[in-house]
């Protein structure tokens, strides 16, 4: 069995644990919404351009701080700044980088009585009955970039429009079934995040 393949076992019996506890029935579809091998790929590449940009960062700054010429204090000046903020910009994506490669594996599953996504060690649970919105959030061209189920009481359950080449259509399954149950499905506008 692959590492992936393993993980997504593990992800499968902890939804099914959580559906059973509350009592969602059969499980109908799932899907793959973030794998391992591909986070440690991005956060690999991350800290890859963090490293440019840092490196970078710094030789401007040391550029503009090295050399003194009159008339050309301001320029060495705004060298120096637009070092500092690349050096910083750096530091922030080997942050990024660093939460993308502990993250873990994700996935969202369909039962009977509710959506049950897990993330990590995180379970989030959403009876049909409990769901207040669908909100759809999209790229600038409109199309959808994830699909945010909102339940009543606040919680959330966020699920990518495409499978990641595993599983079903969860979200077209998902906006059918807000659909019937006659709940709004709401334009999040582009790149919605964050406070729905």
């Amino acid at each position: 069995m692959t590492e992936v393949a393993a993980k997504e076992d593990r992800l499968s019996v902890r939804a099914a644990q959580v559906a059973a506890r509350d009592g969602l029935g059969e499980r109908r579809a799932w899907q793959a919404e973030r794998e391992i091998g591909a986070n440690i790929f991005s956060a690999v590449a991350g800290l890859v351009m963090a490293a440019v940009l840092v490196g970078v960062g710094v030789l401007i700054f040391r550029a503009g701080s090295a050399v003194h010429i009159g008339g050309y204090h301001v320029l060495l000046l705004g060298l120096m700044a637009i070092g500092a903020v690349v050096f910083v910009g750096g530091v922030f994506v080997v942050g990024l980088s660093l939460r993308l490669a502990f993250a873990g594996a994700a996935s969202t599953y369909l039962y009977d009585g509710g959506i049950v996504a897990v993330a990590g060690r995180r379970v989030d649970v959403i009876p049909w009955a409990r769901i207040e919105r669908l909100v759809v959030a999209t790229s600038r061209s409109g199309k959808p970039t994830r699909f945010i189920v909102v339940g009543a009481g606040g919680g959330e359950v966020r699920i990518n429009p495409k499978p990641l080449g595993r599983g079903d259509d969860v979200a077209g399954l998902v906006v059918s079934a807000v659909r019937q149950l006659g709940r709004p499905i709401v334009d999040g506008g582009p790149d919605a995040d964050g406070e729905i």
